[in-house]
């Protein structure tokens, strides 16, 4: 067995403008910290092996597992995260167990060098079967503010029927009308057009299948 060791790398960014600031931020933590894996797994020939993510984000882990249609920002940064790692790879770190977390906590220089900022939690030299199970309760209402608005139009349409048409006491009648102005109107074009004085069973029907009744 080969085994590689090297610095951890981490990511911290914080935002204290909205907690919705700070989840999207998990996200797009998230987009760098791929890019870096996918680059160390090309310049070392380690294609077969499987590459973990871990972040304390809560909401933005469940943006990167979920199948759901997310807004510009976040669905931009969780498609070129997806397009460099797999989606169940992406596991949950509790905070007190995030080396990116210990500086912005604050703490001194001696706890500083006996924690584990150079390499991560314990549990990571263990194999995938012996990790801590990813256990959390994420903030659905964050997690949905992030989905694409969907936009229902309620269209109503008035239809307002003519007088003549109100007068009409049933829809034999409204056909037989109409069959006589379609003669005039023939009559005026100078098409051919029946010379009866009554209207036909054929020139009924093709009015009917005209108007798709």
């Amino acid at each position: 067995m080969t085994k590689i060791s090297g610095y951890l790398v981490v990511w911290n960014w914080k935002s204290d403008i909205f907690r919705a600031a700070l989840s999207a931020s998990g996200v797009h933590r998230g987009t760098p910290g791929s890019r870096l894996a996918k680059y160390v797994v090309t310049a070392l020939s380690l294609r077969e092996v499987p590459t973990y993510y871990w972040t304390d984000a809560t909401v933005a882990l469940c943006w990167i597992q979920r199948e759901e249609n997310w807004g510009v920002f976040v669905n931009n940064r969780v498609r070129e995260i997806r397009s460099l790692s797999k989606k169940e790879y992406w596991r949950h770190i509790p905070g007190k167990l995030n080396p990116a977390d210990i500086a912005s906590r604050g703490c001194t220089l001696q706890h500083l060098l006996q924690y584990g900022w150079w390499k991560g939690p314990e549990f990571l030299k263990a194999f995938p079967e012996a990790w801590p199970k990813s256990e959390f309760s994420p903030n659905e209402e964050l997690i949905s503010a992030e989905m694409k608005k969907k936009i229902i139009v309620d269209l109503s349409v008035k239809i307002e029927k003519p007088e003549w048409f109100e007068r009409l006491s049933s829809f034999s009648k409204i056909v037989r009308v109409f069959c006589w102005m379609m003669r005039f109107v023939n009559k005026l074009r100078k098409k051919p057009s029946y010379g009866t004085k009554t209207l036909t069973v054929e020139e009924k029907l093709r009015l009917r299948s005209f108007c798709g009744v």
